[in-house]
């Protein structure tokens, strides 16, 4: 049990420490994996980050189960897979809806770090290319611009209202007997 705490706590300092101290040796680290400025770098950066607050939030919705489910599965028989899968799997779905909430809009967002690890000119992201339309010297229409705001802002908004109608759903599921 020790060992498990030592290991939360070793990923929770992951979330302590700020991309800017990190940028420039994980863009040599990319370099020297001779992936800089691809697609796999961003998804590797985007991992990385995101695992010390999913860590975070699943450890710590797993301490609210109760032990007793868990036990009484194995006296009907079940193994410790299938107790995962029948038991323990279905009561993580407001969990991992919170940990698609927060990441989605995030990455949906992002745009200094996908600018810095893939580039200016391979940026090819669509807020990497809002912003590249808005640095253009002779493009300065503003309702274009405030428009693709718009139109890229949706996908995301309409995340959210379908994951928070489920969200809601798995958190009153277990309030009824």
């Amino acid at each position: 049990m020790a060992a498990g705490r030592l290991l939360r706590v070793f990923f929770l300092t992951g979330l302590t420490v700020p991309f800017q101290v990190n940028m420039v040796l994980l863009l040599k680290l990319f370099r020297m994996m001779d992936i800089q400025f691809t697609y796999l770098a961003l998804l590797l950066h985007y991992v990385s980050w995101g695992l010390p607050l999913c860590i975070f939030i699943y450890s710590a919705f797993m301490t609210t189960i109760p032990r007793e489910l868990e036990e009484a599965a194995a006296i009907d028989g079940c193994g410790q897979v299938s107790t995962f899968w029948r038991i323990v799997f279905p009561l993580l779905a407001p969990c991992t809806i919170t940990v698609i909430i927060f990441w989605g809009l995030w990455i949906w967002n992002d745009f200094m770090q996908a600018f810095i690890v893939m580039g200016p000119t391979k940026g090819q992201l669509v807020f990497v290319q809002l912003w590249k339309f808005l640095n253009d010297q002779y493009v300065r229409n503003w309702n274009h611009i405030f428009a693709g705001v718009v139109v890229l802002s949706l996908p995301v908004t309409v995340l959210y209202v379908i994951m928070q109608r489920r969200f809601v759903k798995g958190l009153t599921a277990g309030a009824v007997k």
